[in-house]
């Protein structure tokens, strides 16, 4: 099984990770995330910072391409940024959308018929207008 293209909003490498007073989260690309998303942080081994690896977090969006969560980071090992090219990069760090706290995902209605589209065949579903 493979996982979906489709689902928005999707998951996102991380660029930078700040920790100023609270996390704050610089993606590569432009995220289309909404505030009170959840996300679940993958972090490999090569980007430190292991304290957050598979930790759920809510999401404050700072900017299109930023977003900050709170967190007492204290004693978390610092992030190490992957460098040159991104196509160099072997293990990458991420950033995976779970959940929701109820605020709704930016352009949700792309998700019509297309959550895990692997698993469930198209059906003639009504559209949505």
């Amino acid at each position: 099984m493979t996982a979906s293209n489709y689902f928005v909003p999707g998951n996102k490498t991380i660029l930078n990770i700040g920790s100023a007073g609270r996390l704050t989260v610089f993606l590569t690309d432009v995220h289309g995330y909404s505030t009170g998303l959840i996300v679940r942080f993958i972090m490999p081994k090569s980007s430190g910072i292991q304290q957050l690896n598979n930790q759920l977090a809510k999401i404050f969006v700072v900017t299109p391409t930023i977003f900050a969560i709170i967190l007492n980071s204290t004693n978390f090992d610092p992030f190490i940024a992957n460098i040159g090219p991104r196509s160099s990069w072997k293990f990458v760090p991420q950033v995976i959308p779970v959940g929701d706290d109820g605020t709704g995902f930016e352009d949700a209605s792309l998700n019509n018929n297309n959550i895990i589209p692997e698993i469930y065949p198209p059906a003639p579903y009504p559209a949505h207008p």
